[in-house]
């Protein structure tokens, strides 16, 4: 797992008593790489990103998103079972929000865009997991040609496309971050349009975080009174 994530989080569970702590990992170059896949492996780590990556980690991503169901009415059974696409959906659409809140805006134009950049380039990894998953294990692309994708779309180093790519092989479900992002998105946009001046999204959130993991479509029916639109999750 050290080889192959570039940050994540390692929350307790929902009903964890006793091993309380939360750790937050992001990892290291191996002293064992070249220099050129070091610089490769840190370019992607730039100070706006990992504050992107902070956002998604912990707060108010995974960290804010466990600690928020730990402390939830939810069920017992809504809180054991969960959805990829609603969990890393949560954190990924977090990225955005908080730039669109005003994070990391002091006024300066330049630091605004470099955060926008950094938010953008997390979105467009997250799009290329999409399109590899799909193309690696229902199209036949191998791990070179998953690599130089990433290189090519990604814009990031050999060092990290090829982690991305070895990630594919055995966890496909990694193409949910993006369709989570866009469901909770478009769940947002409707919820809004439904309670009009009364929208809040504080509340929205509260609503979303307080009912469990479960699928965004089944988060759907339970805030939106328009039945008719219960499937449109996209």
């Amino acid at each position: 797992m050290r080889g192959l994530t570039t940050a994540s989080l390692d929350a307790p569970g929902p009903f964890e008593t006793k091993g309380t702590e939360a750790y937050y990992y992001i990892t290291p170059v191996d002293p064992k790489w070249t220099s050129k896949q070091q610089e490769d492996w840190l370019r992607q780590f730039n100070y706006f990103t990992n504050d992107v990556v902070t956002i998604h980690e912990a707060y108010p991503g995974h960290y804010m998103q466990f600690q928020h169901l730990k402390a939830s009415s939810a069920t017992r059974i809504e809180k054991a079972f969960y959805s990829y696409a609603f969990v890393e959906g949560w954190a990924h659409y977090a990225e955005k929000m908080m730039l669109d809140e005003g994070f990391g805006d002091n006024g300066d134009p330049v630091r605004v865009a470099k955060y926008r950049l950094a938010q953008s380039g997390e979105a467009l990894l997250r799009l290329c997991r999409l399109c590899v998953s799909v193309k690696m294990h229902c199209q036949g692309m191998n791990v070179d040609e998953a690599t130089r994708f990433f290189m090519d779309n990604w814009y990031q180093g050999e060092k990290p496309s090829q982690r991305e790519a070895l990630r594919g092989t055995f966890d496909p479900g990694y193409l949910y971050y993006s369709i989570g992002k866009l469901q909770i998105l478009k769940l947002r946009e409707d919820y809004q349009k439904q309670e009009g001046a009364n929208f809040s999204l504080q509340k929205f959130h509260d609503l979303v975080l307080g009912s469990g993991m479960s699928q965004v479509g089944l988060l759907r029916e339970k805030l939106l009174k328009n039945k008719s639109i219960w499937k449109d999750t996209l």
